[in-house]
C-alpha cells in the first residue's frame, strides 16, 4: 500500500461546507471539515461524515470479548446513503458516485478505564478501489484524524499509539472508511485490539432463591486487588451496594426486596483505580415458608385449595387407602403441621381423584371422582370447619355411564356448579344445582356443553361476567378451547358457545380459568413444547383466537404441568409444577404482556410441587401441593413488585 500521510481535521473554516451524515448516527456529533487540499470534495448529495459524540457507555465487555474484538462489515454503527449492507455475506459495500462519497463509522463499546487500544485493522475484498479514506477520532481535539491510502491492500492494519485520544468519554472507539469518486469498495470486517487495564472478575453468580434474606454474589477472584466493588441494576458510583476485602470471593445484598429480581456486577480496586468490570447476573432473595401438612403416606394428589374464613383449606387424594381428604389451617398463616387439622371425608374405596374444592355460604364444598364406579361425586360439609366425616353429607351427581372425571366446581349465586368429561360419550358435561344444599342427583339439571368427538378434559369452571365459563382440552384437536354460557343459567347445549383459544402446539392441558378484570385468563400445558401458556383475553366475550393474548412463561423445555392461576392485588400468578421443583410465577401488572412476568423457584426438595393448587391468603400466595409423597405448604410475604421491575 502507499500512505500519503495521515491528514488531521483541523476545522478551518476556509475548507469545505459540513453536513450530517444522511441516515446515520442517531447522536450528537462534533462537525468535521474535509481533509487538506487534494481530497474528495463534497456535493450536496452527501458529506464527510460526523464523529458521534461517545458519550452513552455500551454493553460492558468481558475481556475475550474487548481484546481482538471482531465487527463484521454489515455490523455497522452508521452509513451514509450509498453503503450496501450485503447480509448473506456480512460484508458492507461503499458505492460512491463520481465526484460524491460513500463512507461507514464502526463502533466498539464497553472498554474500561485503563484499557489502551493497540491496533484496529480493515479487512477488505476485491475488487480494491485505487484509494481509501480512514478515520481515527480525536476526542481531546473533538475531530477526525484522516489517513488517506492510495492502492489498498485486502488488510490494512494501523497502529493506534500516534492516536492517543480515541477513545470517547464514555468509553467506545470509533473509526471511520469512506470511499471516493466511483471507487467501490467492499469491508469485510473490522477487528480493534486492546492492551487491557485490570483483570475483571469473572463468572458472577447471583444467587436465585438460595437464601430467604439475602441474594449471595459470588465471583471467581483475581490477583491482589485493593479491595471489591459490588453494584446493582447499573455500575455507576450511585449503583454501589457495598464492597469486599481483597480476600473475599462472595458479597450478600440483605437490603434485596422478596421475590424482587436485581442484577449485579463486580469490580476490582487496584492502586486506587478501578480495573474491568465483570460480567453481570441477575438473582433474588425467596421467602418462601414450607412445611408438612399430611405425612400420613402417599398422601396430597389432585390437591384444590380454597380461602375459607380467611384460613387456607385443601382437598386431596390419599393413594395408599384411596379415600378423599380434607386438611384446613385453624390459623391464616399457619407455620407447622400442628396447625393443620386432616381427616377422611369419603371412607368408600377408590374416590378422591380429580377433586375440587370450593366456598358456599362460608362452608366447603367438593366435588371428585369415584373411581370404583364411575361416578361424579358432590361432598357439602355441615360446618365451616369440618374435623370428621360426620361432618359432611355426600351423594352421587351423575351415574350415567363412566363420568366424573375431570371435575372443577365454582359457586354461581349461591348454586354450585360442576364442568367435568363424560368419557362413555367423550364430551364436556355441565351440572348445576337447583338449590343451594343439594342432597341428591335429582337436585341438579345436567346438560352438555360440547359433544365433539373426545372433548373435555382437564376442565377448569369460573364464573366471568356473571356468567359461567369453562376452560378445557379438546383431545381430538389437541388444542385449549374454552366456553361461554349466553345466559346466567344455561339449560342445554344451544345456551353456550365454544371457541378455539390456543392450536399452536399440544395446547390446553391441566387448564386454569379465572375473571381477570371481567375477561377470562387461563394458564395452561403445552405438552408439545412442554410450557406453562398464559392466554388473557382482551375482551369481554372472546369468538375469535386473535382476541387473546397468548404468552409462553416457562420455556425450559421440561415438563410445567398442574399450573394453578390466582390474583394478587389484581395481578395473575400462577404456581405449577417443573419436572423436578414447585416454581411460581408472578405478573407485575393487571394485563401483562411477555416481559411483564417474573418466574420464582419456590421448592426444589425431592421433585415436589406436582399437582399445586394456588390461592391468595392475607395478600400473600398460598401453595398446596404434593410432596413426593406427602402434602405440602408453601407461603411468602407479599411479593413487592412493581410494574417495570
Amino acid at each position: 500500500m502507499n500512505l500519503t500521510g495521515w491528514q488531521k481535521c483541523i476545522g478551518a473554516a476556509a475548507l469545505f461546507a459540513l453536513f450530517l451524515a444522511i441516515h446515520s448516527c442517531a447522536s450528537s456529533g462534533l462537525d468535521v471539515t474535509e481533509p487538506a487540499a487534494g481530497t474528495p470534495a463534497t456535493t450536496e448529495s452527501g458529506g464527510w461524515p460526523v464523529l458521534p459524540a461517545g458519550d452513552t457507555p455500551g454493553p460492558a465487555r468481558g475481556e475475550s470479548m474487548v481484546f481482538g474484538w471482531e465487527l463484521a462489515g454489515d455490523d455497522y454503527y452508521a452509513a451514509g446513503e450509498a453503503a450496501v449492507p450485503n447480509l448473506v455475506y456480512h460484508t458492507l459495500q461503499l458505492l460512491p458516485a463520481q465526484q460524491d462519497i460513500s463512507w461507514a463509522i464502526y463502533e466498539f463499546t464497553g472498554l474500561a478505564a485503563g484499557d489502551a487500544p493497540q491496533s484496529v485493522n480493515f479487512s477488505l475484498a476485491n475488487p480494491r478501489p485505487k484509494l481509501l479514506y480512514f478515520g481515527f477520532p480525536d476526542y481531546e481535539a473533538g475531530m477526525w484524524n484522516w489517513i488517506r491510502v492510495n492502492n489498498p491492500g485486502l488488510d490494512m492494519p494501523f497502529a493506534l499509539t500516534n492516536f492517543p485520544y480515541t477513545v470517547s468519554p464514555a468509553g467506545n472507539v470509533y473509526f471511520a472508511v469512506v470511499a471516493w469518486d466511483g471507487w467501490d469498495a467492499v469491508i469485510q470486517r473490522v477487528t480493534l485490539y486492546v492492551d487491557l487495564a485490570a483483570p475483571a472478575p469473572q463468572d458472577v453468580i447471583a444467587s436465585d432463591g438460595a437464601f430467604v434474606d439475602h441474594v449471595e454474589i459470588s465471583w471467581s477472584p483475581v490477583v491482589d486487588p485493593d479491595y471489591y466493588v459490588v453494584y446493582r441494576d447499573g455500575y455507576a458510583e450511585e449503583n454501589i451496594i457495598g464492597t469486599a476485602e481483597s480476600d473475599f470471593e462472595s458479597f450478600d445484598d440483605y437490603t434485596a426486596d422478596n421475590l424482587q429480581y436485581y442484577e449485579y456486577w463486580v469490580q476490582a480496586m487496584f492502586d486506587g483505580e478501578l480495573g474491568r468490570l465483570s460480567n453481570s447476573d441477575t438473582g433474588y432473595r425467596s421467602n418462601w415458608e414450607r412445611h408438612q401438612v399430611d405425612l400420613s403416606g402417599d398422601v396430597g394428589l389432585y390437591c384444590s385449595v380454597a380461602a375459607i374464613d380467611g384460613k387456607p383449606a385443601v382437598s386431596y387424594y390419599d393413594n395408599d387407602n384411596g379415600r378423599l381428604k380434607y386438611a384446613c389451617a385453624i390459623t391464616s398463616q399457619p407455620a407447622g403441621q400442628g396447625d393443620w387439622r386432616v381427616h377422611t371425608v369419603d371412607f368408600s374405596a377408590s374416590v378422591g381423584e380429580l377433586t375440587s374444592l370450593a366456598v358456599l355460604d362460608g362452608k366447603p364444598v367438593i366435588s371428585y371422582f369415584d373411581n370404583a364406579n364411575g361416578n361424579l361425586k358432590f361432598a357439602r360439609a355441615l360446618l365451616s370447619e369440618p374435623m370428621t366425616g360426620a361432618d359432611w353429607t355426600i351423594h352421587v351427581v351423575d351415574k350415567d355411564g363412566w363420568v366424573g372425571e375431570h371435575s372443577s366446581v365454582a359457586i354461581q349465586d349461591g348454586l354450585p356448579v360442576i364442568s367435568y368429561f363424560d368419557y362413555t360419550n367423550t364430551r364436556l358435561l355441565f351440572a348445576r344445582a337447583l338449590s343451594p344444599e343439594p342432597q341428591a342427583a335429582a337436585d341438579w339439571q345436567i346438560h352438555t356443553v360440547d359433544d365433539g368427538d373426545y372433548t373435555g378434559r382437564f376442565t377448569s369452571t369460573a364464573i366471568v361476567d356473571g356468567r359461567p365459563a369453562i376452560s378445557y382440552y379438546d383431545d381430538d384437536a389437541t388444542c385449549l378451547k374454552y366456553a361461554r354460557s349466553l345466559l346466567t343459567l344455561p339449560v342445554a347445549a344451544t345456551d353456550w358457545r365454544v371457541y378455539t383459544v390456543d392450536n399452536a402446539g399440544d395446547d390446553g392441558l391441566y387448564s386454569s380459568l379465572i375473571d381477570l378484570d371481567g375477561k377470562p385468563a387461563i394458564a395452561y400445558y403445552d405438552w408439545s413444547a412442554k410450557n406453562v401458556k398464559f392466554a388473557r383475553a382482551l375482551v369481554a366475550d372472546p369468538t375469535l383466537p386473535e382476541q387473546w393474548l397468548i404468552t409462553k412463561l416457562d420455556q425450559d423445555g421440561t415438563v410445567c404441568q398442574y399450573p394453578s392461576l390466582a390474583l394478587l392485588d389484581g395481578k395473575p400468578l400462577i404456581s405449577y409444577y417443573g419436572n423436578t421443583d414447585l416454581r411460581c410465577v408472578i405478573a407485575t401488572t393487571a394485563a401483562p404482556t411477555a416481559d411483564d412476568w417474573h418466574l420464582f423457584s419456590v421448592d426444589t426438595q425431592g421433585s415436589a410441587g406436582n399437582y399445586s393448587s394456588l390461592t391468595i391468603i392475607d395478600n400473600r400466595p398460598a401453595i398446596l401441593y404434593y410432596g413426593n409423597p406427602g402434602l405440602m405448604f408453601a407461603t411468602t410475604e407479599t411479593p413487592e413488585i412493581e410494574e417495570g421491575d
